[in-house]
């Protein structure tokens, strides 16, 4: 169980870092204009749901197996992955959009 809590605590340290990460270059960005910022302050904020949506979702995967739920909750974490890419592919576009109306 100690395991659990020191795991829990790193990924809530590495979380709260890319979240300041994320912050300062979004608001620096928008301030300056600046695509290059706000495009690496959205894969910030990419990598901290996937780091929030993992711990979540191995957290779930070691629940045991159910009657409902012969093979258990090992899905949570391939759903996990599906929404992270999905999410990606997401600010991927908006980003294409927002350089072609910038290029033009």
């Amino acid at each position: 169980m100690h395991n659990d809590q020191l795991s829990g605590q790193r990924f809530l340290i590495v979380t709260v870092l890319n979240v300041c990460i994320t912050v300062a270059e979004l608001l620096g960005g928008l301030l300056a204009g600046s695509l290059s910022l706000v495009s690496d302050g959205l894969h910030n904020l990419g990598d901290s749901a996937s780091i929030v949506g993992s711990y979540y979702a191995h957290r779930v995967s070691q629940r045991p197996q159910t009657q409902k739920n012969t093979f258990g909750f090992k899905r949570a974490q391939i759903i996990s992955a599906f929404l992270n890419s999905l999410f990606l592919i997401v600010i991927s576009v908006f980003l294409i959009i927002e350089a072609v109306q910038k290029f033009f």
